[in-house]
């Protein structure tokens, strides 16, 4: 296989999908620095709203020059973005291992890499790159929206025992198997349950610190009224799986 770097490795393989929509250059970049930093066998899933995106233009011609990267390209269904995304995880990663990613360049691709490397050693861990750290750099987040999100984590740390500054961060490294166990209790939970679940079940979650730096180009996806239906999802999900049974949440 074209991907593997590193033959020693070849029992891991990182399936990371990348969310983009009007990212080209970020998006260009982010690939790049993946193909070139990771040490072990992977394959990029590229998600894209539809065939006439930005970055749908960027995406060819990336892989017209490279033919011999591993990438992938899946256009949206139609539903919501970030829990539609999470489902690709289950759908399409054929990695032992698989992450979300997001073009924008937010999270430098250098903790993706920092992050693998933690997991190629703790396989069953969650490994997150987490931001919220002292020091860190959090360029452009917003003071309102920092702090609803450590209000928010708190209540993690409170209710589920568990040390840690972002558990809401998307970019968390999942050990594929377990995701197989686990019983997902609806469609519209799956990315909420990815994350808590494991914390429920007592599995190690391991963070590092990253720095966020707010996009440069392109058109954010986000507004705060969406931000503002995610934690309020989060808070939701955060209670019912605390108070859900252990054996209800394994297949």
């Amino acid at each position: 296989m074209q991907c593997e770097k590193n033959a020693g490795l070849d029992n891991y393989k990182l399936s990371v999908i990348i969310y983009a929509n009007n990212e080209t250059d970020s998006l260009k970049k982010t690939i790049t620095q993946m193909v070139e930093g990771l040490q072990t066998q992977y394959e990029l899933i590229i998600y894209l709203k539809n065939e006439n995106c930005p970055a749908a233009k960027t995406l060819r011609e990336i892989t017209a020059l490279h033919p011999d990267w591993n990438i992938v390209c899946v256009h949206q269904n139609g539903s919501d973005i970030l829990e539609s995304t999470f489902k690709l995880m289950l759908q399409r990663c054929s990695g032992t291992h698989c992450i979300v990613w997001t073009a924008d360049n937010e999270i430098a691709v250098s903790s993706l890499l920092s992050i693998v490397e933690i997991s190629l050693k703790k396989r069953d861990a969650l490994v997150c790159a987490a931001k919220f750290y002292k020091n860190n750099s959090m360029k452009g987040y917003g003071v309102a929206r920092m702090l609803v999100r450590k209000a928010t984590n708190f209540l993690v740390c409170i209710l589920y025992r568990k040390k840690g500054k972002d558990f809401f961060s998307i970019y968390q490294v999942f050990p594929r198997n377990f995701l197989n166990e686990m019983r997902f209790s609806a469609a519209k939970n799956f990315v909420y349950e990815s994350t808590l679940v494991p914390l429920k079940l007592n599995k190690e979650y391991i963070e590092i610190p990253t720095d966020f730096q707010k996009r440069e180009g392109g058109k954010s996806n986000f507004s705060y009224r969406f931000y503002l239906k995610v934690t309020g999802m989060y808070i939701y999900n955060v209670l019912k799986i605390w108070l859900t049974p252990k054996r209800k949440l394994l297949k």
